[in-house]
């Protein structure tokens, strides 16, 4: 039968050079690849308004919007855009972006999550089970403009 303790830092076997078991800390020098800067690049994004909700997109992200009878392939335009950051630059609008559009492609409906929803009563043997399923629908985004005005 094993026991059921913790391993200390000192008995792990493949335990890397420059850790100690009591400092739980790396002493050791880093190797020099790290010296070297990481830049991070920011993409474009935008912030629109949609059905009473506000989403945060990229360019080629996919998103699920409320419903719309619209059959896949077809071009949607959004013209309230609330913000637009690019790199370091945010622009905020008030309370939209004059001349930011968001163009996206509908790739097709898809079902939310299943909800299930139950009542009973207590102490009445009164019970009721019941589920839904949202419909969604899904577009890719395509491109994220702003015009200068």
């Amino acid at each position: 039968m094993t026991s059921c303790r913790p391993y200390f830092y000192s008995e792990i076997p493949d335990l890397p050079s420059g850790w100690h078991s009591t400092a739980r800390r790396q002493t050791a020098k880093m190797p020099d690849s790290y010296a070297t800067p990481i830049t991070f690049v920011n993409p474009m994004y935008a912030i629109i308004t949609d059905g009473g909700r506000q989403y945060k997109v990229e360019e080629g992200q996919l998103v699920d919007l409320d419903y719309r009878s619209v059959s896949a392939g077809t071009q949607l335009k959004f013209e309230q855009v609330v913000a637009v950051g690019d790199g370091g630059k945010l622009q905020f609008g008030k309370p939209h972006l004059g001349g930011a559009s968001v163009t996206a492609e509908v790739v097709g409906l898809v079902q939310g999550p299943k909800l299930v929803i139950q009542w009973f009563r207590r102490r009445k043997n009164s019970r009721r089970r019941n589920g839904h399923r949202q419909l969604h629908t899904k577009v890719k985004i395509n491109k994220i403009s702003l015009t200068s005005n």
